[in-house]
């Protein structure tokens, strides 16, 4: 039995770890499957697939940089009895790269985003990952952009939502007008929907879905108008509930590689509105399934456009649950679980 090493740096509960935990669980049916990250950054509520390991590494830091920097050292030295090695994070191209050279194995990087957002020397040492390894990406839009920094793609898939959210049973009861997933990066750009909550002139009720805390506090603190209620799920039912509660998403982000929870959204026949941030135009098509905004008075318009335009609405969300249906997670995986199978 082939062994494979899936290298991150953190686990949490982001769409990019949602993926790479079906990813394992699938590589698991064939292959013996290892997580391999610094010991205390598994956070994660997801569930850990049956047979696949989690191999945390002890690093005697406590800030995160410095547990970091000793992980991607210390790791190289775990992956000489792997056959396959998998990075899923720019900085663990590198101990990746230097294993699959010291050890004569294959190695590859799973690409869910282009990364180069961080600014500064880490742009750079991202841009230089992408020429380290054979790249897998998860659609379309990524395949193009790593094919324009010269890196060689060898497998390309177009990720969608789990098949449980669009097989689960449809909740009727409506509570929100939309629902938010809040994340502090900032090219998640919570900004835009702080400026919406303080300029949108009609009490809204809106569902705000995150992991952090101290995101509340700080959308609290700038709103005044509107009925929020603030969730942190601890499963994928808890969100298909908050979903089908709501009559729309809105997505804020300003880059993305794909980005599933407006594709989650579709599945549960909820139109999208967002902004133009790259992956999403792989599915997501203006007045089809999906309305964008460009600046905080178009979002206003979208918002009132959707709630109000019932002939509108309906006719976006069955073209969304048709849009997600194309694109089942499993199946898409299965694809690179074949690829990584034949090497």
């Amino acid at each position: 039995m082939k062994k494979i090493a899936l290298l991150i740096l953190t686990l949490e509960d982001k769409g990019g770890t949602k993926i790479l935990l079906e990813l394992a669980k699938k590589l698991a049916l064939w292959a013996d499957v290892s997580i391999i990250l610094p010991q205390g950054y598994n956070k994660t509520s997801y569930e850990i697939p049956e047979h696949v390991k989690i191999i945390e590494i002890k690093t005697p830091f406590k800030r995160k940089n410095a547990a970091y920097l000793y992980f991607l050292l210390r790791v190289i030295f775990y992956l000489k009895t792997f056959d396959i090695i998998v990075a899923s994070f720019f900085p663990t191209a590198y101990p990746a790269f230097f294993a699959s050279k010291i050890y004569k194995k294959k190695a590859f990087y799973f690409v869910q985003l282009v990364e180069t957002v961080y600014g500064g020397l880490l742009d750079l040492f991202c841009h230089i990952s992408y020429k380290l390894l054979p790249i897998i990406t998860t659609n379309a839009f990524l395949e193009k952009e790593m094919k324009e920094r010269s890196a060689q793609v060898v497998c390309t898939v177009t990720i969608g939502p789990q098949k449980i959210f669009l097989e689960y049973p449809q909740r009727n009861e409506i509570k929100y007008d939309l629902v938010y997933f809040a994340r502090k990066e900032p090219w998640k750009n919570l900004n835009d929907f702080l400026e919406f909550l303080k300029k949108y002139e009609s009490p809204l009720s809106i569902a705000v879905i995150s992991q952090d805390q101290s995101l509340f506090e700080k959308i609290k603190k700038e709103n005044s108008l509107n009925r929020i209620d603030f969730f942190k799920p601890e499963s994928i039912l808890e969100i298909i509930e908050i979903i089908d509660s709501s009559k729309l998403l809105l997505s804020t982000s300003l880059v993305e590689g794909f980005s599933l929870p407006p594709l989650e959204a579709m599945s549960r026949g909820k139109p999208v509105i967002l902004y133009p941030s790259g992956g999403p135009e792989v599915y997501a098509k203006h007045y089809f399934n999906a309305l964008f905004y460009k600046n905080i008075d178009q979002l206003i318009e979208a918002v009132e456009k959707l709630l109000k335009d019932k002939k509108l609405y309906e006719e976006l969300s069955q073209n969304a649950y048709k849009t997600a249906k194309m694109f089942p997670l499993e199946d898409e995986l299965e694809k690179i679980s074949s690829f990584l199978k034949e090497r």
